[in-house]
């Protein structure tokens, strides 16, 4: 199996998701693997084929014989956390600011990666768009071809019209930058920069890390 590193985790178009690509060695290990779970682990290790193989193998443990699932990945590096990345996600999604800050503090005191936190803001922005492109078509089919979405709240979706989500999946694309490398600037200045756009508490720009408020 060759696992590419992704050039960003922002996927507007599902057929841009490389995540599929961690899919041959889960059959190896005849362990069944969710595409968003495959999306996490191939942006968590880069392109390091070994990690990607260490991974997988202790997650299949862990899974006992059930599929690898997103929250699973989460939840194996982080179990005793007192704050997880989906509480940030919802809480910025609902407008939430100052709850979406305390935990985005919280999560980086505990010494969780940037790239989870960042799989989780980007998740929940694709759960937006779809939202946003169910209701102009007005449509109540949510589809299997973006898989790797989140559910927004009934909060979120009433801030559905107001939310930048363009420029926002675009500066998401760039912290993702940020976070790798390829781009200058601090992972965690880029994600507070996400964060605070998401929230409502800054204004959305493609150059996260120096959000104007």
């Amino acid at each position: 199996m060759r696992i590419a590193r992704c050039s960003s985790l922002i996927a507007v178009s599902p057929g841009m998701s490389c995540g599929t690509q961690a899919n041959p060695r889960a059959k190896h290990l005849r362990v069944d693997i969710e595409p968003a779970a495959a999306q996490l682990i191939v942006d968590r290790v880069e392109g390091n084929l070994l990690a990607a193989k260490q991974d997988l193998e202790k997650l299949s443990l862990l899974a006992d014989g059930g599929p690898l699932s997103a929250d699973l990945v989460l939840r194996s590096v982080g179990d005793s956390a007192r704050y997880d990345v989906f509480q940030l996600a919802e809480a910025a999604a609902a407008g939430e600011a100052e709850r979406a800050m305390r935990v985005l503090l919280g999560l980086k005191s505990e010494g969780v990666e940037p790239t989870l936190i960042l799989w989780a803001l980007v998740r929940e922005l694709r759960g937006l768009w779809q939202a946003r492109e169910r209701d102009r078509l007005r449509s109540n089919d949510r589809g299997s071809s973006w898989n790797l979405a989140a559910t927004p709240s009934p909060r979120a979706l009433s801030r559905l019209k107001a939310l930048p989500l363009g420029r926002l999946l675009i500066q998401a694309s760039h912290t993702d930058r940020v976070i790798k490398g390829l781009a200058t600037g601090d992972a965690w200045s880029a994600l507070t920069g996400l964060t605070g756009g998401l929230a409502g508490a800054l204004q959305a720009t493609t150059d996260s890390g120096r959000v104007p408020v």
